[in-house]
């Protein structure tokens, strides 16, 4: 019996401990063959829970697949002793036979329980198991959509329509248009519980469709022509499809895979890989010129007081990047235009770029939602030209009327045309190809800080993805991979085994793999020995003799990969340099052993030494004596390899642990300067270390810093200043504190060169600092933007000579305008009051926020002096006509000529449609005007006064203004026939000024009733109608419009020829 127990201590004992604990405590023994799933990050990291996994997997056995749906694959995790399947989609399968195959793609989420703790395997076998039956979470189709409230202004387009768990989530368009822009390759981003696809479910809009401007603003682009489509992948967990466009005139190209992923959450993202290719050289033009843009967010918010389609969307309040200066910078984005001119938030002037981690985003700022679009990285984007991502961002009006309002905007990325000093890259060659990897997403919540947190996460995943790309490559091909063999000196003491299966400590020692400051794999050490279990227990025997001999008849031979001595081996660890870590490990208790700094760029086998762990406590405190939080301490070899590091708590103590060996140097770093330099060497640092705490004082001070416009206030721009240290070891960028008066605090700062930088659009302020003490700056921002106003009266005609007066915390600049009714004001952002005076009388008084160069027009409700004179000559020769007709003895019937006449001409100056609401100190009221042609709304709320000439689709202008010269027309045949004398052709002119008189009524009511079909509901009446107020309130007025005056005029004036030919044929009779 004791020479049996010997031979299971040679024999058998220390075979076991080759074997996994998966491989004995496994998650079903009716699977054939099992392999562990190895993932390059950390599922413990912030944001990766719930996160995708799409990997590229070789199976080292055949798997029995007949297709995606039907095969025997599972994934599953392992956590707490716990095993959990997870659902899970297989794709791009390579068969070697009608129902093998030998890799795959592998599609899983990371589990909500993650703790980077967890370990995850594939299960498959080489025969058919039962189907998974996993529910179908996502899905694509090919639908159509077609809606026409306005004629003209239509929604008509085929799109891939992306639902998950029966909402539609996304409408990724194919081709048609959307109120006359196209629509292919723009992603359509609905609510997220919206189940049919309809214009007032849209959120957002992102485009990857390839641009080049012309004509100021207009862009010609691949979003027109569709070249080819296919759905790629529709599974449980992950759809995919690809589309190709082009532009109309044939010179741009854009190719885009859409890839999905189920999202349990509230935050959903869709995938997009984009190639861009120029085949026919473009120059682009204009203020929008910016060398070609490739991707972009559109916002778009849109209001009817009757159409309830129409009452969709939103203009998120702000823009937010990640600039090239590795912060976030943020900027207002105005969410009621007043102008259909782009208003600027970012031109290509102001040369915005975006950094290490590029995203943009339309969000509610810190918290609520946020759109964004990120890409993978900043870097290798073009075939040829200047890396680097700019951005421009802006606003504008379409439609403002009573009942009816439409305004846009968003942001957009492209090439980096702009640099200081360099030349405008403003040509697209041919030949220049675009090529990144992106993402659309949507928090619910999290405001931008999310999208920069899914930015980080994102730039993670991609580097395990094996997303196939458009052109069938694979992401990520490029890396080599190599295998690390670590073999720890503190050999014969490891049982990994053992402290599985038993509750009493067991020793055992791990290696940790760490690449930077991520760990990237760990393990326990193990020997290799002559003979081997199999994979998997055996299915057969039940009790322990009959298991114990079941693992002896399966034991197998294994001569080639004997050894000696404890290892551990990490098999596809991409090329780089890692830093080893080696812990001992009792029980609860680790200790700190051996340590070794590897350059993996082939297959590396290497020893660790180990030695004993010492701790080194350092407590940081100021000169005021306050504890000093996240001081970084690490502990640096002579080859200047970091061995351990760690930060300060809020007591101002860290722990250091690191095994005793050469000499060392503690050194701490605060705010990316080093604090702290001192060397500790093997013997004589014994009794240092084991003296307890050792104190370090810091000398911290305070920097103030006040950013002042050219009008000596308060700058009041979008900035984000900071410091970086000139003398510093780590790049580090310290953020300030802004107090109630907006001076910018740099708080805590050790002595030592600093940099202070702030960037306000194209302006950069760059200063060096030297802090030895407490300091105050006061630095001068000469940031001004054109503002440039258009004072025109109640019938839209310039106001020559009002006085425009503009405020802003006590400091008035005043202009008169011009003869065109102009006046230019140069100013620095921020808010301000702008009051219009005329003959020393207040006409119009509102609110401007200036965050770039804008054009505005103010209409004042000042009637111009010409109109009451109008009226006097009007009547006033009415009058001698009346005189004329008597004295003639002409006839009563020439009266109802002459009063046709009087209406007519007065029609052309007064309003055809009128519409009114108050309530409470708010009122608005508009007027439609045949001469000149024009659509003026008035507001007043809290003292402010504002008027606006409304943005009406094009056609109704030109409808005015052919109503305005059948008005002419008529009035030249009704002169006409007084002049002519008899005759079949003073009948003829009176037919025609008949006719024309007939046109311009019907032709003004059907304009009028089209449009308050759509706005209103209806030509005339009354209800409650929702305004934005010039204070910010949003109201619902109750209104009353109809026909005006003018109008009414028309139609007696009609009357009146009608009567005029009516007394005339029965006088002639007679």
């Amino acid at each position: 019996m004791f020479a049996l127990t010997i031979l299971f201590q040679i024999v058998l004992a220390p075979a076991i401990p080759l074997v996994d604990a998966a491989d004995i405590d496994v998650w079903d023994n009716s699977w054939s063959f099992h392999e562990t799933i190895l993932l390059d990050f950390n599922t413990g990291e912030k944001g990766l829970r719930n996160q995708p996994v799409d990997m590229h997997v070789v199976f080292s056995n055949p798997c029995w697949a007949r297709d995606e749906h039907n095969n025997s694959i599972r994934v599953v995790v392992k956590h707490d002793n716990k095993w959990e399947e997870l659902e899970s989609q297989v794709y791009n399968l390579s068969f070697v036979d009608d129902c093998h195959i030998n890799a795959c793609n592998l599609v899983f989420l990371i589990p909500s329980f993650a703790d980077g703790n967890e370990s995850y395997y594939v299960y498959y076998d080489d025969e058919e198991e039962p189907s998974a039956g996993y529910p179908d979470h996502v899905s694509v189709k090919e639908d159509y959509f077609y809606y026409e409230p306005i004629s003209g202004y239509r929604v008509d387009l085929r799109y891939y329509k992306v639902t998950e768990d029966g909402c539609c989530l996304y409408g990724v368009g194919l081709d048609g248009e959307i109120t006359g822009l196209g629509v292919t390759n723009k992603v359509i981003k609905q609510r997220n519980d919206a189940t049919d696809f309809s214009p007032r479910n849209w959120v957002q809009i992102a485009s990857f469709a390839f641009f080049y401007a012309v004509k100021g603003t207009t862009g010609v682009g691949t979003d027109r022509v569709l070249l080819s489509k296919e759905i790629l992948v529709d599974g449980n967990l992950m759809v995919c499809f690809r589309i190709s466009s082009g532009s109309e005139d044939g010179k741009l190209r854009t190719d885009a895979m859409y890839t999905y992923y189920y999202c349990p959450t509230e935050d959903k993202k869709i995938i997009v890989d984009v190639k861009d290719e120029v085949l026919k050289e473009a120059v682009s033009t204009g203020t929008a010129a910016q060398g070609g843009s490739f991707a972009y967010l559109a916002s778009s918010k849109t209001r009817s007081a009757n159409i309830k389609e129409l009452n969709s969307g939103f203009i998120p309040p702000y823009v937010h990047f990640f600039s090239e200066q590795n912060i976030i910078q943020g900027y207002p984005l105005p969410q009621n235009p007043h102008s259909s001119d782009y208003d600027w938030v970012l031109s290509p002037q102001d040369d915005a770029d975006l950094g290490s981690r590029p995203w943009v985003s339309l969000d509610e700022g810190k918290e609520g939602y946020a759109y964004a679009i990120i890409l993978s990285s900043s870097k290798g984007l073009y075939s040829t030209g200047r890396d680097g991502i700019q951005i421009t961002a802006g606003s504008e009006e379409f439609i403002n009327i009573p009942g009816s309002e439409m305004d846009g905007g968003g942001a957009s990325l492209g090439r980096n045309s702009v640099e200081p000093g360099e030349r405008e890259e403003l040509v697209l060659p041919k030949g220049l190809r675009i090529s990144f990897s992106s993402e659309f997403f949507y928090t619910e919540n999290g405001g931008y800080p999310a999208v920069d947190e899914e930015a980080r996460v994102f730039q993670t995943l991609e580097k395990q993805s094996s997303r196939s790309f458009v052109d069938d490559k694979k992401v990520g091909d490029g890396e080599k991979k190599h295998s690390l063999r670590i073999i720890p000196s503190l050999q014969g003491v490891s049982r990994p085994l053992l402290a599985a299966v038993f509750a009493f400590p067991v020793p055992t020692v791990e290696v940790r793999v760490y690449k930077g400051d991520e760990l990237v794999a760990s393990g326990l050490v193990s020997r290799s020995y002559l003979f081997h279990l199999p994979e998997s227990l055996p299915k057969e025997g039940k009790g322990l003799l009959s298991l114990f001999l079941s693992i002896l008849r399966n034991v197998k031979l294994d001569a080639a990969n004997v050894t000696l001595l404890q290892q551990v081996v990490f098999p596809n660890l991409v090329e780089g340099r890692y830093l080893v870590k080696v812990f001992f490990n009792i029980g609860n208790r680790s200790k700190y052993v051996g340590y070794k700094s590897v350059d993996l760029n082939r297959d590396v086998s290497c020893m660790v030494s180990c030695k004993p762990e010492k701790n080194l406590i350092v407590k940081v405190e100021s000169q005021r004596g306050r504890p000093v939080e996240g001081v970084v301490f690490q502990v640096v070899d002579k080859e200047k390899v970091v061995v351990t590091k760690d930060l300060t708590d809020e007591t101002g103590r860290v722990k250091l642990s690191f095994p005793l060996s050469s000499c060392y140097r503690v050194q701490a770093i605060y705010k990316g300067l080093q604090v702290y330099n001192e060397e500790i060497k093997p013997l004589s640092c014994l009794p240092f270390l084991n003296k307890g705490e050792r104190k370090v004082v810091l000398h911290l001070y305070d920097v103030r810093v006040s950013l002042m416009d050219s009008l000596d206030l308060v700058f009041n721009g979008s900035v984000n200043p900071f410091l970086t240290s000139q003398d510093g070891v780590v790049n580090t960028t310290v953020k300030p504190t802004i107090s109630a008066n907006g001076e910018y605090i740099f708080t805590g700062l050790p002595r030592g060169r600093y940099q202070f930088f702030v960037k306000y659009k194209s302006f950069v302020l760059s200063k060096e600092l030297d802090v030895e003490k407490n300091l105050s700056f006061v630095f001068n921002i000469p940031s001004n933007h054109v503002i440039k106003f258009r004072v025109v009266d109640n019938r839209g005609t310039p106001l020559v000579g009002a006085e425009i007066k503009v405020s802003r915390n006590g400091v008035v600049l005043d202009e008169k305008t011009n003869g065109d009714g102009d006046a230019v004001f140069i100013l620095p952002p921020g808010r301000y009051s702008v009051e219009v005076v005329y003959n020393a009388v207040s006409l119009a008084k509102q609110v401007l926020k200036v965050s770039g160069d804008e054009r505005m027009v103010v209409a004042t409700d000042f009637t111009p002096f010409y109109v009451p004179v109008f009226f006097a000559v009007v009547f006033a020769v009415g009058a001698l006509f009346f005189l004329f007709v008597l004295i003639k003895k002409l006839g009563l019937h020439f009266l109802f000529l002459i009063l046709s006449i009087m209406l007519l001409v007065s029609s052309v100056f007064l309003p055809l449609w009128v519409f009114d609401g108050v309530k409470d100190g708010y009122s608005v009221y508009s007027n439609i005007f045949v001469f000149p042609p024009s659509f003026i709304t008035f507001k007043q709320a809290d003292g402010l006064k504002t008027g606006e000439i409304a943005e009406v689709p094009d056609l109704f202008t030109m409808v005015l203004q052919v109503v305005s010269l059948m008005v002419l027309l008529e009035f030249i045949m009704v002169l006409l026939f007084f002049i002519i004398k008899k005759g079949k052709i003073k009948w003829f002119v009176f037919c025609l000024s008949l006719f024309f008189a007939v046109s311009s009524v019907i032709a003004t009511y059907l304009l009028i009733s089209q449009l308050t079909a759509v706005t209103l509901g209806s030509v005339s009446g009354e209800g409650f109608v929702d305004f934005s107020m010039p204070d910010g309130a949003a109201l619902s007025l109750p209104s009353a419009w109809g026909f005006g005056s003018g109008w009414f005029f028309l139609v007696l004036s009609m009357v009146s020829l009608v009567f005029f030919a009516t007394f005339g044929f029965f006088r002639k009779k007679g």
